[in-house]
């Protein structure tokens, strides 16, 4: 097995290990949202504020935040397909400059949702959350080093994909001269 395709067996399986690892997560967070309100809370707490407010959450609020985790659970799922697929291409060798480009853009495109998806998520949490004193307002707006590498990724695979394709049309082109 050469040394891509190599790669592309090793980018299939940090999929699934992220995969696994995401859903198992998300599961234990439906489990303890359903099971154990307090811990949820003191657990959305230290992650979200870091502790230094207590956040509680009303009913619909609860089913709210499993909504909004099922659909970064979606993002990430469509994420993970793109990799799959690329490493797929690069265990085949086949078409993989011509599909490799368009799955790169894929990913780009993903990526760019996951970052905004995650700054919407950690907002949305606070924002649902019912600690407020009456008349007192929270909202957190955070964008972090990771939202910014996520950008930067984000747009790296939009950019290399698109090259990617375009490299594909000029030698098809090139070859309908020979």
């Amino acid at each position: 097995m050469d040394r891509i395709a190599l790669y592309g067996k090793l980018m299939q399986y940090v999929a699934i290990a992220i995969a696994t690892i995401t859903t198992g997560a998300y599961v234990y967070a439906a489990f303890i949202g359903l099971t154990d309100k307090e811990m949820f809370e003191q657990i959305m707490s230290s992650y979200l504020v870091s502790g230094q407010t207590r956040l509680t959450y009303a009913p619909f609020a609860m089913v709210a935040l499993g909504l909004l985790g099922l659909a970064n659970l979606v993002i990430m799922a469509c994420g993970l397909r793109a990799v799959w697929n690329i490493g797929n291409l690069c265990i085949s060798r086949d078409q993989f400059l011509s599909q490799s480009g368009r799955w790169l853009r894929r990913l780009g495109a993903v990526l760019l949702v996951g970052a905004v998806s995650s700054i919407v998520s950690r907002t949305l949490s606070v924002v649902l959350a019912t600690t407020n004193a009456e008349g007192g307002r929270m909202l957190v707006l955070g964008i972090g080093t990771s939202e910014a590498f996520l950008v930067l990724a984000a747009l790296m695979m939009l950019v290399l994909g698109h090259v990617m394709v375009l490299a594909t049309a000029i030698e098809a082109e090139n070859r309908a001269f020979v």
